[in-house]
């Protein structure tokens, strides 16, 4: 895999005037980015890794279209990247990024409001989605270890790292930031 496609589908992805079906560059650049686990790299995310920072620079530098193309496809390959994707989403960096967007766009043009609250919603949802696995997770091994006291073993790495989402969710409820019901109700 030739370094830079990765970043090259992400900019095909969130740029609005390419005209392109963006479903089929996410769809491309998804097993790109799957195709660098199996790789004989040292880093098995390095895929991750690369369409992290190419959506960041997104997030930064792009005007509220592609800031809006740039946060689903995040919501995109959260779902379909797996465990490696939400490791790589879950750092401090990124992390850092997603709070940065949101208080930078708190007050401003409508469409970067709209994009703000995507984000909002998105972190929200992802920190529920992880927070159900791990209970799905713990609920499995009761069932079939016994009782819940002998569980509670570590959490794996990637596990652990992605409870930071869920620390920033957490901050941003203290930040009195709006969510809607629909979150709440999850």
């Amino acid at each position: 895999m030739s370094e830079g496609l990765i970043t090259s589908l992400v900019e095909r992805a969130t740029n609005p005037s390419e005209g392109i079906v963006v479903e089929e560059v996410r769809l491309q650049l998804s097993d790109a980015i799957k195709a660098t686990f199996n790789a004989t790299t040292p880093d098995s995310s390095a895929g991750c890794t690369e369409a992290i920072c190419a959506l960041r620079k997104q997030l930064e530098f792009g005007n509220a279209v592609v800031n809006k193309n740039a946060l689903l496809l995040f919501d995109f390959l959260f779902l379909h990247c797996g465990n490696e994707f939400v490791v790589a989403l879950t750092s401090k960096e990124t992390l850092g990024c997603l709070h940065h967007f949101i208080t930078k766009h708190a007050a401003g043009q409508i469409k970067q409001r709209e994009n703000r609250q995507l984000c909002l919603n998105l972190i929200a949802q992802w920190a529920i989605q992880i927070e159900h696995r791990k209970r799905t997770l713990s609920a499995c091994n009761e069932k079939h270890l016994g009782s819940p006291t002998k569980l509670n073993p570590p959490l794996p790495p990637n596990e652990t790292k992605a409870v930071e989402l869920r620390e920033l969710f957490e901050t941003l409820v203290r930040e009195n930031c709006k969510f809607p019901q629909s979150i709440w109700d999850q």
